[in-house]
């Protein structure tokens, strides 16, 4: 744990753009020059610091920045996407979420919740596995089957009943989301509700997020998903719009 503390003390020491030497790493942490280099030498073969050709300083690497950048982006998306997903939770009178994929989970960023006596809750700050979920699926079919195969290979496990856990009958699923431009989810998380995902771009067309709507399944009958639809995809090119708009394009990527 110690080293996990140093290795991120690190981080911190050049999150603001500053480069150090070995010596002045080991007297931040009040460690041994060798015990600086060996938790330095293991941060860049991550990526998470460098050196320059030449240079007996590191500096912030690519994965830290990369990382920094995504928590920008979803701090951003939340603060964007609010206004929109309450004029759309209005519109529809159900739960609606914001989410980003997280490795093989779905993250949700944002959240505005109905007014039903019987609803589906907020889940903002929470994880969920994107194979059972709509908006994980939405985002999954914008990846090689290959590339989801390494995702989620091991991890899907039933949630219930109806949760796909084959990673074949996942991948037919997910050529049928990109075939119609949204996806479904029909009780594989939480028996008894259902979900539509429609996709958010970004400033270059790719996708950003998913912008999902959930409800007990008896108000969304497939019926009423034709209907809902049309307000979810305006929402999502509203947010889209949005956030072309923010620092003149790209902000980061999820």
């Amino acid at each position: 744990m110690s080293s996990v503390s140093n290795a991120l003390r690190i981080l911190d020491l050049l999150g603001d753009g500053t480069s150090l030497r070995v010596v002045d790493v080991a007297r931040q942490l009040g460690v041994a020059d060798s015990t600086a280099h060996r938790l330095l030498t293991a941060l860049r073969e991550q990526g998470y610091v460098m050196q320059r050709p030449g240079s007996s300083q590191y500096e912030a690497g690519p994965a830290a920045l990369r990382l920094a950048r995504r928590v920008n982006t979803e701090r951003t998306l939340e603060r964007i996407a609010l206004p929109h997903l309450t004029a759309l939770g209005q519109e529809v009178d159900e739960t609606v979420n914001l989410q980003v994929l997280v490795g093989s989970d779905v993250l949700f960023i944002a959240s505005v919740e109905d007014h039903h006596q019987l609803r589906v809750a907020l889940r903002v700050g929470t994880r969920g596995p994107a194979h059972a979920n709509a908006g994980g699926k939405l985002l999954l079919a914008q990846l090689p089957d290959d590339e989801v195969r390494r995702l989620v290979d091991g991890s899907l496990d039933a949630l219930t009943p109806r949760t796909l856990t084959s990673v074949d009958d996942l991948l037919k699923e997910l050529h049928e989301v990109r075939r119609m431009g949204y996806a479904l989810n029909t009780g594989e998380t939480d028996e008894g509700v259902r979900a539509v995902a429609v996709p958010v771009l970004d400033f270059d067309g790719g996708v950003l997020a998913a912008l999902t709507m959930a409800a007990p399944s008896t108000r969304l009958p497939s019926s009423r998903i034709r209907v809902v639809l049309p307000h979810l995809r305006r929402t999502a090119e509203a947010i889209s719009n949005s956030h072309r708009g923010t620092s003149s394009g790209r902000i980061g990527s999820p």
